[in-house]
């Protein structure tokens, strides 16, 4: 797989598509996102793939086991897995490629500071929070690549959009970096701010 096609832009939008028959009948759903540029073009979308009755059965519970996977909205094709384990007290998932063959990982690891995920691959580096706020530092290698933070447009887009979150590179991020950090970010918010929380 080549990253050459891949146009992360420097600031996207991650969208999670609002599904009205969950919102109607409390009916549990698996997640869908968006990814787009500012100007809304779609580049990728991020797709559960754990089936109905593992969604059923554990809700939004943050323990709950879960995969997405990873498209090019243009060209279809499959780029990453990003899969959570059943756990109990260690928050984790691995970002996959897809032969199978691990990229990396993302843990949280208990911080009196703030929220903390330890990223790890190739590439290693850290996710930093802070307390009862959206908005995280994303490092790799020790540099700083960008941040992540909550979004908010109004009512009317919020009817339309059930999570939403922006993501901002810095303009040497590579794109499998991009990739990578992006995969990375579901970690926190499946566990923080996945708003299909009943």
């Amino acid at each position: 797989m080549t990253f050459q096609g891949l146009k992360i832009s420097d600031n996207i939008i991650v969208s999670q598509r609002k599904d009205w028959e969950e919102v109607k009948w409390f009916y549990e759903v698996e997640n869908f996102y968006n990814v787009s540029d500012e100007k809304g073009k779609l580049i990728l979308y991020v797709i559960e793939t754990g089936g109905h009755e593992t969604r059923r059965a554990w809700k939004s519970h943050p323990l709950r086991p879960f995969v997405f996977q990873i498209d090019d909205a243009e060209t279809k094709e499959h780029l990453y897995t990003i899969k959570a384990p059943l756990r109990v007290f260690w928050f984790a998932i691995e970002v996959l490629k897809p032969d199978g063959s691990i990229v990396g990982s993302v843990e949280r690891k208990l911080s009196w500071r703030g929220r903390y995920f330890k990223v790890n691959g190739v590439m290693r580096g850290f996710i930093k929070g802070f307390w009862l706020t959206w908005k995280y530092k994303l490092f790799l290698n020790t540099e700083n690549q960008g941040e992540m933070k909550k979004r908010w447009n109004g009512f009317f887009k919020v009817l339309f959009s059930m999570s939403e979150f922006k993501i901002s590179f810095k303009p040497t991020t590579t794109q499998e970096n991009r990739l990578f950090l992006l995969s990375c970010a579901f970690l926190p918010e499946m566990l923080y701010h996945d708003r299909n929380q009943k």
